[in-house]
């Protein structure tokens, strides 16, 4: 482990020096583990914003409960934060510099940073093929391995990596952890399991059947209007659904939707959808959705895409390559590792299609391919200068760079002359060319990998050749049109107004 060392010894310097400063928030002062996993301080539980029904209530409880993991100390809200916006809220050495958090054992890390709670309840049963809108769409994880966010909620509590309970039975369904099932018939809360199944449930019920409960209890917490709130300025102006006036876009922030490309264009503006987020960030052309959510807006298709976000290097999960310390959760590759995400999916999907063979990537088509998060709360953060980590694996740290990523993922420039040039992701930039940013770490099934305009690629004289699903990576945004986009997405953050929820949230 001498690696995990090498990363943890300068992150320990830094630590002090932001707890100086006065910049370790809520969820970020965990001094006994700080750079190398360990127990965290607990988060008080929150007030209700709504009523919660009492199978709702019990799933707050687990979700707030920090002797769930073993040893005790982790809880599922310390890397869903509510003000991050249920991602992780340990800033220093997580969103900063790792981009993944850290396990409760001490040196064990996550391979990816968590994905957000928020909305997670209006994902499709997945993952499963739309032949209409020709995406694989639905599930949770990043890699869709959860049909459900129940199925989700079971992951992290037996994952070694995370919460660390040691389970038993067969994977990935007919398993459970003895210790956190052994707890929870002995917590403060504990009554509302008697009062929701019985006074016998403790006895009643397998095992097995008690995780399946503790699943459904934060799945529905999560269906709640305290997690989906469709509260943002969004929601409160006359966009939101219903509409509503306690909110006006300002100039920069109408100019960013219209970029955004979503709700109504009455002018017919041609810079509509000019940003192409509407094309994995909009629930509108899956009315599925919208059933669920009384046609409010999730801001998510969740569909399943491969924008070619490169390798994040600063990933401790490449220096976990030690068997005897972590034999479940060691990375036997270390930096050779690579995320496949959907093509990494052990479960398979409803119809029983199966992503990868015998080890994961070996089926080209689904390499690299993440589940699409919602852009709510994408800037929601518990104060201004705090940082927060995008992306799968916490590669970037700004919310302006990604805007900028989006937009040049494609485009490398003459060091000498200034002068920029679109490429093939596949060939590289032209000799004397330097990427603005990294490659993918997967290049395969890339959104548009081309790069060029129709304009360009009939320059090049590439007959033919057309943009791929919305001109991801050479979007020509000028910058004051990429401060718009950014404008707009910080409007959909929650918190503006009272819970707004939809009858699915309910």
């Amino acid at each position: 482990m001498k690696k995990a060392r090498a990363i943890a010894a300068p992150l320990l310097g830094l630590v002090g020096i932001l707890a100086g400063a006065g910049l370790l928030s809520q969820n970020s002062v965990y001094a006994q583990g700080v750079g190398i996993g360990g127990p965290l301080p607990p988060v008080p539980i929150e007030p209700n914003l709504v009523k919660l029904e009492p199978i709702e209530q019990l799933g707050k409880h687990l979700i707030f409960d920090t002797t769930m993991s073993n040893p005790p100390g982790y809880a599922c809200v310390q890397c869903h934060a509510y003000t991050a916006g249920f991602t992780s809220g340990l800033e220093p050495i997580v969103n900063i510099i790792d981009g993944v958090p850290p396990g409760v054992v001490p040196g064990r890390w996550d391979n990816r940073k968590a994905y957000t709670y928020g909305y997670a309840a209006f994902s499709p049963q997945g993952p499963y093929y739309d032949s209409t809108l020709a995406v694989w769409i639905g599930g949770n994880f990043w890699d869709g391995r959860a049909f459900d966010t129940a199925m989700q909620a079971q992951g992290p509590p037996i994952n070694p990596n995370e919460m660390n309970n040691t389970p038993v039975g067969s994977p990935p369904f007919d398993q459970y952890p003895p210790l956190l099932i052994k707890k929870i018939q002995n917590r403060p809360y504990s009554y509302l399991f008697k009062q929701i199944f019985g006074p016998d449930v403790f006895t009643k019920y397998t095992p097995l059947q008690l995780y399946d409960i503790w699943g459904e209890a934060i799945a529905a917490y999560e269906a709640t209007g305290e997690v989906c709130q469709f509260s943002s300025k969004y929601d409160a102006s006359k966009y939101g659904v219903p509409a509503r006036n306690l909110y006006k876009l300002s100039a920069s922030e109408e100019r960013g939707r219209i970029l955004y490309g979503v709700g109504p264009n009455p002018k017919n503006n041609r810079n509509f959808g000019k940003a192409q987020c509407f094309q994995c960030h909009s629930s509108a052309a899956n009315p599925a959705i919208g059933l669920e959510t009384d046609g409010k807006e999730t801001f998510t298709m969740y569909c399943f895409a491969n924008i070619g976000v490169p390798k994040n290097p600063n990933n401790p999960y490449y220096a976990m390559t030690n068997p005897a310390t972590n034999p479940t959760g060691y990375n036997p590759l270390g930096r050779k590792w690579i995320d496949y995400g959907l093509g990494a999916n052990p479960t398979g999907s409803l119809d029983g299609t199966r992503f990868y063979n015998k080890k994961p990537g070996d089926i080209p088509r689904f390499r690299g391919l993440f589940l699409t998060p919602t852009t709510r709360n994408a800037d929601l953060r518990p104060r201004p200068t705090f940082v927060k980590s995008y992306f799968h694996n916490g590669w970037s740290k700004s919310l302006q760079e990604v805007v900028h990523w989006y937009n040049t993922r494609n485009i490398a420039v003459d060091p000498n002359t200034g002068r920029k040039v679109a490429f093939d992701l596949r060939e590289g930039p032209p000799t004397g060319y330097d990427r603005l940013w990294p490659a993918p770490e997967v290049l395969e099934n890339v959104q548009n990998v081309i790069g060029y305009t129709a304009a360009e690629a009939a320059a090049k004289g590439t007959s033919g050749v057309t943009a791929e699903n919305g001109q991801v990576g050479n979007l020509g945004l000028t910058a004051s049109e990429e401060a718009d986009l950014v404008n707009f997405l910080k409007i959909l953050s929650d918190g503006y107004t009272s819970p707004n929820p939809a009858y699915g949230g309910e």
